[in-house]
């Protein structure tokens, strides 16, 4: 698990048997002491022979459900669709041959050109499970300083936000230095609030500030310059028209999300996690999750700009989420957003079904009980994500890069997993509003794509990526941040889509009953390509081409599926491989596109 600053009672055997010392020894292992093997450019390598690899695997297995967790929101979990999306993924390491890279995870950043910017967050893996709050989140493990990769020249930067050209108070320095703000990037701006960390005068707190980085002169000052810090960073109360009841808390928030819908930038969901974390051990600690949507307006071109609040929604107990994957959406009515699973219930299990976000901040979630409501098992957990929309499809289609789930692909069968293990899967949601006899329509999708497998020196198992990972999309996006599908789906050629860094490394998946891995925290870039069209789905075999082979492979898997299996052969995911999937596969005869 990533970050949590609350206890996590349903992954804490995963990591109490494992050594702080440990932990450090797996972040040096994971440190490279070479370039990986250059990246092909987008293109180079075959898609189909990637997504045949996967989906090869996901077809010999039925999924083998471990004893599913009463302490979830659902006690069933919607059917997985193999591939299915309009577009194949892939991600491979970038390659770096420059300045030793940082191990980092849940900072804030941004991007200026071929640099990329990160404040606060951590440098080791996941926090301790003892009674001492000082072990479990170590003064030391907190980032403090402003680094910049410069990606074009192969160069790393960081200077110590305790320089005496910082011109920060130690208040301030302390608020940067925290882990898992809320964060985004609006133009030439970074803003960040809130953030778990400890204050100058050593107690453990939420913030309650936000902060505006200039991003090019933070990068500068970062890279040297002669000027201070604060020349480039403003630290603002909340709204003087903020009501009383949230007047003092109402950017005191981590592990939540931040989107910008408008003019207006929305604070989703999180927590208040006010003392230090000792799991349980004392009552000392307060968690209060917002359990809503805190909405606030501010003119970043203005001379001396302030936040205005402009709203807060309802509170709802099902918003009772954090450390989540939250996107910007195209919703009824307009422009919203879609909040997808995230941690805990009450009884620790996990949230499957979705919030939709209307264009008035308002919070709805699809009735858990009616079969066409997604429930979602797989990538539940905060990661690298990116959203597109398609206008000619009326589809959002909302990707989640690896990081945790309840569901998980492990010796290719889809398993129930109730430790919620590591995942390098990448996996989507789609989401049509208004298509559906309810008024919109869901699905979700493996992509049959995967992180790439990269070993561990020291055990020799392969490490898990993707958890709290910073996403930085290099196709430019929409007023609503969002990415244009239809465009990227007319390109004639393979598209770099993002690059991704840093985020929680676990060396090994970790799953129920097996063994405890460490964890740490990533130096690892990686690109994300994407390719239009949705390849193959039919090619069962990964032969390149739909021929008898598959065709005796789907007979062969007629009927129904097994409870909570994946099969390939169900090639429209309704849990049925009959009719539908046959004459699919039939319209699919023949080699498959070469592109």
């Amino acid at each position: 698990m990533t970050q949590p600053v609350t206890p996590i009672t349903t992954v804490a055997a995963l990591t109490q048997a494992v050594p702080l010392t440990h932990a450090a020894q797996l972040t040096r292992a994971t440190q490279r002491t070479h370039a990986p093997r250059p990246l092909r450019p987008c293109g180079s390598r075959s898609f189909a022979a990637a997504l045949a690899a996967v989906a090869v695997g996901l077809s010999l297995a039925a999924a083998t459900p471990a004893a599913t967790d009463q302490a979830n929101q659902t006690q069933t979990l919607s059917p997985v669709v193999p591939l299915g999306a309009p577009f194949r993924l892939r991600v491979e390491e970038l390659a770096w041959s420059g300045d030793p890279l940082p191990t980092l995870h849940s900072a804030a950043s941004a991007r200026h050109g071929d640099r990329l910017l990160f404040t606060g967050g951590k440098t080791t893996g996941l926090h301790g499970f003892t009674c001492d709050p000082n072990t479990n989140f170590p003064a030391a493990e907190f980032h403090r300083s402003i680094t910049v990769i410069d990606l074009a020249r192969g160069a790393v930067f960081q200077r110590s936000i305790d320089d005496a050209a910082s011109g920060l108070s130690p208040s301030q320095r302390a608020a940067l230095a925290s882990t898992n703000q809320l964060s985004l990037q609006d133009g030439g701006t970074l803003l960040a609030v809130g953030g778990y960390g400890i204050t100058d005068g050593g107690d453990y707190t939420t913030f309650r500030s936000l902060r505006l980085f200039d991003v090019a002169g933070t990068i500068a000052w970062a890279m040297g310059d002669a000027t201070l810090l604060s020349d480039h960073l403003r630290f603002l109360d909340p709204p003087a028209n903020t009501p009383e009841a949230l007047a003092e808390t109402f950017f005191a928030l981590t592990g939540g999300v931040m989107v910008k819908v408008g003019q207006e930038y929305w604070m989703c969901l999180g927590q208040n996690f006010e003392g230090g974390y000792n799991n349980g051990c004392s009552s000392k600690a307060v968690q209060l999750y917002s359990k809503q949507i805190r909405r606030f307006a501010i003119d970043l071109a203005a001379k001396d700009p302030q936040p205005l609040f402009t709203g807060a929604s309802a509170q709802a107990e099902w918003a009772r989420r954090r450390d989540l994957n939250v996107f910007p959406a195209r919703v009824p009515g307009g422009e919203g957003a879609v909040a997808l699973s995230g941690v805990f219930t009450t009884d620790d299990g996990i949230w499957t079904v979705p919030i939709v976000v209307g264009p008035d901040g308002e919070m709805s979630m699809p009735d858990p009980a009616d079969p066409a409501t997604l429930r979602q098992g797989l990538n539940i957990y905060d990661a690298a994500r990116l959203s597109m929309w398609s206008a000619e499809r009326g589809e959002n289609w909302l990707v989640v890069l690896g990081g945790l789930g309840y569901q998980v692909v492990s010796g290719g069968a889809l398993i129930e997993d109730m430790s919620v293990p590591y995942s390098n899967e990448l996996f989507a949601v789609r989401y049509a509003p208004g298509a559906g006899p309810g008024g919109a329509a869901w699905s979700q999708h493996l992509l049959g794509a995967s992180y790439p497998t990269i070993l561990s020196p020291v055990r020799g198992v392969p490490f898990y990526f993707g958890t709290e990972t910073d996403a930085f999309p290099l196709v430019e996006k929409d007023a609503h941040g969002m990415l244009d599908l239809d465009a990227l789906l007319a390109s004639k050629s393979p598209v770099r889509l993002a690059v991704l860094y840093g985020g929680m490394i676990s060396e090994g998946q970790a799953l129920h009953g097996g063994p405890s891995y460490p964890t740490g925290a990533s130096n690892r870039l990686f690109e994300v390509c994407f390719e239009p069209g949705p390849g193959c789905p039919a090619d069962l075999s990964g032969s390149g081409a739909v021929d008898g082979s598959d065709l005796a492979q789907l007979l062969s898997a007629w009927g129904p599926m097994p409870a909570g299996a994946t099969v390939r052969a169900d090639l429209d995911g309704d849990g049925f491989v009959g009719a539908k999937d046959l004459a699919q596969l039939l319209a699919e005869w023949g080699p498959c596109p070469k592109r």
